[in-house]
């Protein structure tokens, strides 16, 4: 669908013509040409480049006009000039600010963030719902190295302590034997 009031154009043989209707009409001899559409702001365009061969009837070029959204994502919790990126349907985006985005077509995306040594992400990966401009919140929160170090060794000493209490209940009794007395 051609947006109402875009501005396009098309360079074909060299020549460029703009419009701001959604059909842009060459006239050339027979032969093979090359065209490069320009870009829209805001539209992703299919084709963006090919060849069109020239006969004697006219030739017709379709250019698919599809909207572009933004995807941004918002971080919290990180100390600032800290890096982090986002990865969104395999492409990867990076900051040391608070936001990174994206510009898409509509469509249902993944994403991931990439990691970073001392903090969490939450979420840490997701899907995105794109049908127009989006947001999303993601919160760091710092590892504290030392608590999760404590819960290692609470944990293993608990282990110690069952353990030694297992061996202690299957110690095996001991049977006295019956000394025998001769006269």
């Amino acid at each position: 669908n051609f947006p109402s009031g875009a501005k396009w154009s098309v360079t074909l043989n060299g020549q460029t013509q703009s419009s701001s209707s959604p059909t842009i009409t060459f006239y050339e001899p027979k032969g093979q040409y090359s065209f490069q559409v320009g870009n829209v702001s805001g539209e992703l365009l299919s084709p963006v480049s090919g060849l069109v061969n020239v006969s004697s009837s006219p030739v017709y070029e379709i250019i698919k006009f599809k909207p572009l959204y933004l995807v941004t994502f918002n971080e919290s919790g990180l100390s600032p000039d800290t890096s982090w990126s986002v990865t969104l349907n395999g492409t990867t985006g990076s900051s040391t600010g608070s936001t990174i985005a994206f510009t898409v077509p509509a469509g249902t995306y993944t994403y991931r963030v990439g990691s970073i040594s001392g903090y969490t992400a939450s979420p840490g990966s997701a899907s995105v719902s794109v049908t127009g401009n989006v947001s999303v919140q993601l919160t760091f929160t710092r590892v504290n190295y030392l608590t999760m170090a404590a819960i290692a060794v609470g944990i293993a000493s608990v282990a110690l302590i069952a353990g030694v209490l297992v061996l202690t209940r299957r110690k095996p009794k001991r049977r006295s034997t019956p000394t025998q007395v001769r006269p």
